[in-house]
């Protein structure tokens, strides 16, 4: 990530959020074989047609994502997935971009209207499920 001024820039504009993440000695240690092994039998399973297929069709998903967050290739994984849900028959499937972010949206620092935001689609499905007397 450039300019960079440590080598967790990738995960939020917030400096104030990089800086303690970088002077946790809890945070920042180098993951084990096993971890990467399951972390990419999981991505394999869950990004398996036939297993997608078994999410029920009705099921509201909300994919977010910053538009400069390079786990999800900076937007193109994320509308990967969002097509592979399309295909797969799921009907009520949207997401959203939010400008400039990176990977962490909750230590953004807009974290606030990406709150909103969550919440507010969290109300559009609660209304959804809501019946009217």
């Amino acid at each position: 990530f450039e300019p960079a001024r440590t080598a967790f820039d990738w995960f939020t504009r917030d400096h104030e959020v990089i800086d303690a993440y970088v002077n946790d000695s809890n945070c920042g240690g180098i993951f084990t074989a096993g971890f990467f092994y399951d972390l990419l039998t999981g991505i394999k399973q869950i990004s398996n047609l036939a297993n997608i297929k078994l999410v029920p069709s009705n099921l509201p998903i909300y994919l977010i994502s910053g538009e400069h967050d390079p786990v999800g290739s900076y937007t193109k994984g994320v509308l990967k997935v969002y097509n592979d849900f399309k295909k797969a028959g799921l009907q009520d499937i949207s997401y959203r971009f939010f400008k400039e972010c990176r990977h962490e949206l909750l230590n953004e620092l807009n974290k606030d209207e990406v709150i909103e935001d969550i919440l507010n689609w969290l109300n559009v499905q609660i209304d959804k499920k809501t019946v009217r007397v």
